[in-house]
């Protein structure tokens, strides 16, 4: 049996150094695939950095027209309270002009057919004037924030 074990450990005495070699030989391919894949992976960076430089003047004139949609978003819910607020406004003038007129008697028996209309869109205007307002206020909280320069720009 002791000479069984030393048959195998002259065996692996053997092999011990041809195994190492071949471990050498298999690193050294690993490491010159690796330099060739690294190498091959810089200049596909180089690629990729040249194509996002080409994409910086594009961005910036997304950014702008988002600037820009933004502020006709806004003077758009402007103008639609500015408007509510100037039809109340006229109806309430047209409601005192009917009542002007019917104080001179000149138009009697119309102006109470006039005064009554105005009345009711009067009061129609005025309780739509606050629904519109609510609802103009509320698109004002955006679903989606918008960035602007790395920062989320607020609404007005």
């Amino acid at each position: 049996m002791e000479e069984v074990l030393e048959g195998i450990r002259e065996l692996f005495l053997c092999l011990l150094p041809v195994a190492g070699v071949v471990a050498l030989v298999y690193l050294a391919f690993f490491l010159k695939k690796l330099i060739e894949t690294l190498k091959e992976f810089d200049k596909t960076l180089a690629v990729v950095d040249t194509q996002i430089k080409k994409l910086d003047a594009p961005l910036a004139t997304v950014e702008d027209l988002s600037h820009t949609v933004d502020d006709v978003h806004h003077a758009a819910r402007e103008a639609t309270i500015a408007a509510v607020k100037s039809a109340g406004e006229g109806l309430d003038q047209l409601k005192a002009w009917v009542n002007e007129k019917k104080e001179d008697q000149k138009l009697a028996k119309d102006a109470e057919a006039v005064k009554s209309w105005v009345d009711e869109k009067t009061t129609v205007v005025k309780e739509k004037q606050d629904e519109i307002k609510d609802a103009v206020h509320q698109k004002r909280v955006r679903e989606f924030p918008v960035y602007h320069d790395g920062q989320i720009e607020e609404d007005r």
